[in-house]
């Protein structure tokens, strides 16, 4: 049995206004000012410097939605123990030890990012380096939307690669497994990420270095797609209307097509 229509809505709403949320709070308490940022002077002022520059001034959009995560988590508790007499199916649960595991993992990847790959620089310097050394296209304009438009969908693609090879390949499946090491399909498994995707990822990202894409819409946009995925975990909220589910990555796309019949009976 699938969630009643009003308990996929209030979830829906809830999920909307803590995204709204995000984008609205990220870019006003969690931003470098110009007073923060190294003097340009000099040496200072070279090329590379004003990259890292630009890309300090981003604002931290995944640091924002970390409570608004919790809230999510909560709403989505709420909507599965006011349906619990029509069970998705035994996925769409919540236990301790799982949610409690999803956590940890989520907490320990970031603690990576903030101890390991920002001190080393690896979101920014090889992408510096490629932009001023490699790039085929001029600049894009920051102030553009067709910038930031483009940027967005050739981040996703990335992603999609990236993706794609941590199935594919035994050695960036290690890493990845444990994304998908969870008993349950729930909002707590889309924190339950790897410690070593932030040491391999930026990779993937250079060619839009090689386009001419600046870093802070780089980074900015790489945030957005991050953040896009979390709703797609849910099993409370079934298939969309045919023409988001076409142009979109829906809760019905991110579940394995050989899983499917045993996670959501009846699709």
């Amino acid at each position: 049995m699938r969630s009643p229509p009003w308990a996929q809505a209030a979830l829906g709403i809830v999920m909307l206004a803590s995204s709204a949320a995000t984008m609205y709070i990220a870019p006003r308490a969690l931003v470098s000012h110009a007073e923060e940022l190294p003097p340009c002077e000099g040496f200072l002022c070279s090329n590379r410097l004003a990259v890292i520059v630009d890309a300090r001034s981003v604002p931290k959009y995944v640091v924002a939605s970390f409570p608004l995560f919790i809230v999510q988590l909560l709403a989505e508790m709420a909507v599965l123990a006011a349906t619990r007499s029509r069970p998705q199916s035994g996925a769409a649960t919540y236990s301790l030890a799982d949610t409690w595991s999803s956590l940890a993992a989520g907490v320990c990847s970031q603690l990576s990012g903030a101890l390991v790959v920002g001190p080393l620089g690896l979101r920014v310097l090889p992408y510096a380096y490629v932009l001023q050394h490699y790039r085929l296209a001029p600049l894009l304009p920051t102030d553009h939307p067709g910038t930031w438009l483009a940027t967005f969908l050739l981040v996703d693609l990335c992603y999609y690669y990236l993706h794609r090879q941590g199935h594919a390949y035994a050695l960036f499946w290690a890493g990845h497994s444990v994304h998908h090491g969870s008993e349950h399909f729930n909002l707590s498994t889309a924190l339950r990420q790897s410690w070593l995707h932030g040491l391999v990822s930026w990779v993937y990202y250079l060619p839009l270095a090689v386009c001419g894409v600046p870093p802070a819409v780089y980074l900015a946009t790489s945030q957005w797609n991050l953040l896009y995925q979390f709703w797609v975990h849910t099993c409370c909220i079934r298939r969309l209307p045919a023409p988001v589910e076409f142009l979109f990555s829906t809760p019905s796309h991110h579940v394995s097509t050989q899983r499917i019949r045993s996670v959501w009976p009846g699709l």
